[in-house]
């Protein structure tokens, strides 16, 4: 009888251990966040950056890089954006390069979208922006880039 209640209540712990972590893999994959809306996110704002030349730009959408370019800080309107924030960087111009970063930011990401997003040249942030302080996951992009200095 003791033989057939030990054998009876191993194989119900067993039931409820394998049930348990059934129900625990089936959570575990409905709250887990998929990165492919990140991953092509950063990709087409990376293309953005390195792909679109300032003078390409509805100047109107871009209030900040139209004063640059007004206030002669921006000189060569055939650079890509990029380039001209390697550019601001490289003159030691840190908050210029950050503003142009975050005027096309600003104007591809809604306020209330759930995104942080910075932009790192080589071993420095030049501008880091948490739209939300709360992040799960952190999606890289890169690119090779070369900036204009004048001399």
């Amino acid at each position: 009888m003791k033989k057939g209640f030990i054998f009876s209540f191993d194989s119900f712990l067993a039931l409820i251990m394998f049930t348990l972590f059934t129900l625990l893999i089936y959570i575990f994959f409905i709250f887990a966040i998929p990165t492919t809306q990140q991953y092509y996110f950063a990709e087409d704002l990376i293309n953005v950056l390195n792909g679109v030349k300032i003078s390409e730009l509805d100047l109107s959408a871009y209030s900040t890089i139209n004063t640059m370019i007004n206030d002669k800080r921006i000189t060569d309107t055939s650079l890509t954006i990029l380039q001209q924030i390697i550019t601001f960087k490289e003159e030691g111009d840190d908050d210029s390069a950050c503003e142009v970063f975050e005027d096309i930011a600003k104007a591809k990401i809604k306020p209330s979208a759930s995104y942080g997003i910075g932009l790192n040249l080589g071993s420095s942030n030049i501008c880091e922006e948490a739209l939300n302080p709360n992040k799960i996951n952190i999606i890289t992009r890169s690119r090779t880039s070369i900036g204009k200095v004048n001399i």
